[in-house]
């Protein structure tokens, strides 16, 4: 089976959210969701698990996002 790999940008895209929009609901700014985007390593385990679920993905798609 062939696993499709998406991206943060596209997960936040897939659910109808500006950058802006998620970093007033994360209460973080702007340019950590855009460097989340370009490098998803560097979020911490709080905001991925937060993002994983305003994303509606589960944490373990998050992770393998960021590999």
């Amino acid at each position: 089976m062939e696993f499709i790999k998406i991206t943060l940008e596209a997960a936040r895209r897939n659910v109808g959210l500006t950058q802006k929009q998620v970093a007033e609901l994360l209460n973080v700014s702007v340019q950590s969701v855009c460097a989340w985007e370009k490098e998803p390593y560097k979020i911490t385990i709080g905001n991925a698990i937060k993002l994983a679920e305003l994303y509606h993905i589960s944490i373990d798609n998050l992770i393998f996002m960021a590999e």
